[in-house]
């Protein structure tokens, strides 16, 4: 009888964890919502941020220099945020050297992750887009701890680039949302209404 027991314990064991790696891959599909070109094997690297996955979100990631709009993953797990396309890391940013985090006024979905400039690991700060503003900064608040370090800011920002270089966001509101690089060199973010309190 305790043979039987045994081999009935370790075929449960088995079963349970087929179970879970097949949970893990539906979580990991249905959260990344990654397009079908990218349902190839799982890059390890993706597999192990799942595991320590927090909370995911889709956004536009404005390149620094252009503006230019880039669709992405955030990912943010126990200890950090990352930028995800497609499956590849594009960006990591630690809780610890997350010097603050920018949002305005108004319901642009602007966000903007400030980031030690020092720090040559980086590109400079991180300007970002999406839908879902109020959840993010909540899920963010509560994994990263970082209540005290969320600004909202009226009328315009200024964020880093690398190599020391400056750069200015400028928030107003307008008849059509747009995002655009103004002929100044500013990012021009333009919302159609005032973010409900």
């Amino acid at each position: 009888h305790l043979k039987l027991i045994e081999r009935l314990f370790q075929s449960f064991k088995n079963i349970f964890s087929l179970f879970l790696s097949c949970s893990l891959l539906l979580s990991y599909s249905y959260t990344f919502s990654l397009p079908s070109r990218s349902l190839s094997p799982l890059s390890p690297t993706i597999f192990l941020l799942s595991l320590s996955l927090q909370y995911s979100i889709p956004i536009v990631k404005y390149d620094r220099n252009g503006f230019k709009a880039r669709p992405r993953q955030l990912i943010l797990t126990q200890t950090a945020a990352y930028v995800v396309d497609d499956a590849k890391i594009k960006q990591r940013v630690l809780y610890t050297t997350l010097k603050g985090v920018s949002v305005s006024t108004l319901s642009d979905g602007i966000i903007i992750f400030h980031i030690p400039s020092e720090d040559d690991k980086q590109k400079g700060d991180l300007i970002m887009q999406c839908d879902h503003l109020f959840e993010a900064l909540t899920k963010l608040s509560v994994v990263a701890n970082k209540q005290s370090a969320i600004n909202v800011v009226q009328g315009s920002v200024k964020f880093q680039m690398k190599a020391g270089k400056e750069g200015i966001v400028e928030f107003s509101s307008g008849q059509e949302s747009m995002v655009y690089k103004d002929k100044n060199g500013h990012l021009m973010v333009v919302s159609t209404r005032t973010r409900a309190r």
